[in-house]
């Protein structure tokens, strides 16, 4: 299931609709169905959606016992701190993490330096740190895995 498919199933669950979510994000809805139907969404975009619809977006070890939450405050901090945190639990590194996104080194750098992280980006994270990635609310999960990233993406 798409990204875009995961998300409106938890504006649903929530009894929200688009027009709502776009007043909530400060976005036009045309920009709000673009992003849907591009299912293009930035770590950003899911940290707010997750925020306004009162989701918690978490990197959950499978294991038990660990969890990064994504909370609002990490737009205006750096994203990229919670990640290493992540990182740092799993003795993974930059080029760990570059490599499950295939991309270089510097590249991976960059992302950390403008702390600019793609929803796609954040799935392939957890994966490779071997976390789910998940909007959790009052029992309800909805996890995001890697079927849900376009095959030509990965």
């Amino acid at each position: 299931m798409a990204i875009g498919n995961k998300i409106q199933s938890a504006i649903k669950a929530k009894n929200n609709n688009y027009d709502d979510l776009a007043k909530a994000l400060n976005i036009t809805l045309n920009a709000i169905n673009k992003k849907f139907y591009r299912n293009s969404f930035s770590a950003e975009d899911l940290i707010k959606i997750a925020d306004y619809l009162g989701y918690s977006l978490d990197f959950t070890d499978s294991g038990g016992g660990f969890t990064v939450s994504f909370i609002a405050d990490d737009i205006k901090m750096l994203m990229g701190n919670k990640i290493k945190i992540a990182m740092s639990q799993k003795e993974k590194n930059e080029q760990d993490l570059a490599d499950a996104l295939k991309i270089t080194a510097k590249s991976m750098e960059m992302k950390f330096y403008r702390d600019s992280f793609s929803a796609e980006d954040l799935i392939k994270i957890a994966d490779c740190l071997g976390y789910s990635l998940e909007l959790s609310s009052d029992g309800l999960k909805i996890p995001f895995v890697m079927d849900d990233i376009r095959e030509e993406k990965r």
